[in-house]
């Protein structure tokens, strides 16, 4: 694959939310569609569609007792993420199947009883 160009991260954010945005409003959509528009970019976007289309099946989660719901504003992928989008390392029993294991933002929601955070506070985590 070749190196990321400077304006290819912004380039793919936008497809990325154009693709969202014509799923919900019920077009079907493929890969296709965007390589043919950008032929240098169809690996990477191929890589990117399967990962788009979890997200969009994902809800909102409610936090349990003692659970917060986090705003993600940063995560990082690593080895075991890596390992699990290719189907080699299965998520715990119980654990999430969203990559992304470390994260960090803010808290959006917060179970009862919980008296260690609150709505707005910056938090670090793991979600596993």
């Amino acid at each position: 694959m070749a190196p990321v160009t400077e304006d290819e991260p912004e380039l793919i954010d936008e497809l990325a939310e154009d693709y969202v945005r014509r799923l919900r409003a019920g077009e079907a959509v493929t890969p296709e569609d965007y390589a043919a528009k950008h032929p240098d970019l169809a690996e990477r976007i191929a890589d990117l569609f399967p990962v788009l289309a979890m997200m969009e099946g994902l809800k909102s989660p409610a936090p349990g007792a003692g659970e917060v719901v986090l705003a993600v504003a940063a995560a990082a992928l690593n080895r075991a993420d890596l390992l699990q989008r290719q189907g080699f390392y299965p998520p715990p029993p119980g654990a999430s199947d969203v990559i992304g294991m470390e994260c960090s933002g803010t808290v959006a929601a917060v179970g009862t009883p919980s008296s260690a955070s609150s709505v707005a506070e910056a938090w670090v985590g793991s979600t596993r």
